[in-house]
């Protein structure tokens, strides 16, 4: 889980405006319209045919590193725009650091947990009997820690 904060470069104080210009700049340097035109425009400025093919493929790498770094972007602030989702995302930070701190029993896959549909809830056996349970909203932030509604072990999910 990565701290949507961070990513728009806010403190988690920030308002709403504040918030909001920040996505705005980052997006339109991150954005992968702007960064294709960047990329033409530095293609189209070389001159000597053997550079043009070096830093073509390297700008290639750079988009692709841009167009995840915008979806990031994009997603923090769909997050961090809403006032519900920001409240419920910033419980879900609180509760991840709190669980930092307690050693980790296992590390289990993804694609172990069950999901239930009418519920939209994943869910993954403890051995006290009860489950470790998260939803598709923490699926969504990539949650990685979860505790057990039940007793105090703590599993670290790995997304694949």
């Amino acid at each position: 889980m990565e701290n949507l904060y961070e990513i728009l470069q806010c403190a988690p104080t920030a308002s709403r405006d504040e918030l909001r210009r920040a996505y705005t700049r980052l997006a339109l340097q991150h954005h992968p319209d702007k960064t294709a035109q960047r990329r033409a425009a530095e293609n189209s400025a070389l001159s000597a045919p053997s550079e043009n093919l070096n830093n073509g493929s390297s700008s290639v790498t750079k988009d692709k590193s841009s167009d995840s770094e915008f979806v990031k972007i994009d997603l923090a602030w769909k997050v961090l725009g809403n006032d519900d989702l920001r409240a419920e995302y910033d419980i879900k930070w609180q509760d991840r650091c709190l669980m930092q701190e307690h050693p980790v029993q296992d590390s289990i896959p993804f694609d172990d947990f069950d999901f239930d549909p009418s519920e939209e809830i994943y869910s993954y056996p403890c051995r006290c009997g009860s489950e470790f349970l998260f939803t598709d909203f923490d699926r969504q932030l990539l949650c990685d820690y979860v505790c057990c509604g039940t007793c105090s072990l703590t599993v670290k999910i790995i997304y694949g």
